[in-house]
């Protein structure tokens, strides 16, 4: 038992330690934190994924491309 309690504990420490996490893979908006780490903000001021700003809605004209 004290063996399975110490295994238990060692395995839910490691889970539990914040690590740096990945870049937004999806979605980024303005007062959200961004590590430059991450690259380029090709827009500081809309709320957008990757590529596309929300605001232009289904229209992909503008989309970054960089």
């Amino acid at each position: 038992m004290l063996v399975c309690g110490g295994l238990g504990l060692a395995s839910g420490s490691a889970q539990a330690e914040p690590g740096f996490g990945p870049a937004p893979l999806y979605h980024w908006c303005p007062g959200e934190f961004w590590r430059p780490e991450w690259g380029f903000n090709f827009d500081w001021n809309t709320c957008h994924d990757d590529h596309h700003r929300d605001g232009d809605g289904d229209n992909h004209n503008n989309d970054f491309r960089g």
